[in-house]
């Protein structure tokens, strides 16, 4: 049986910021099969690794994104935020597209990359 959506990949995502307000980070989630679901955080200097579990997530999303001076957005905002990460190593069923989304910009994605993507992503 062909499995369209995949598990055992982790989730790769770069924030970047849109404004003149945070720094970029990456975010790298433990794949959904994971006994122990966590993120590791980086900005390039440091690597903080916390919880992914369902309960945690946004409030581990809400630490780095405090950290990387955005501020904390709402409690949907950070929701949105964290099923688009989960979403990523989901592949092409889980990607979210243009109009899905109310607070984020969506990028093309490239579902042949031969790497995931870099803090060098944000560069204009």
């Amino acid at each position: 049986m062909h499995q369209d959506l995949a598990t055992n990949v982790p989730a790769v995502a770069v924030v970047c910021p849109m404004k003149k307000v945070g720094h970029p980070f990456r975010l790298e989630v433990a794949p959904t099969n994971a006994a122990t679901r966590t993120v590791e955080v980086t900005d390039g200097k440091t690597t903080t690794s916390m919880s992914w579990a369902t309960s945690f997530r946004e409030g581990s999303l809400a630490h780095a994104l405090d950290a990387a001076g955005y501020g904390t957005p709402d409690a949907a905002e950070l929701a949105e935020l964290a099923d688009a990460v989960d979403s990523v190593a989901l592949g092409p069923k889980g990607t979210r597209i243009a109009g899905q989304t109310r607070t984020l910009t969506v990028e093309p994605v490239d579902f042949e990359a031969k790497a995931p993507p870099t803090l060098a992503s944000c560069s204009p």
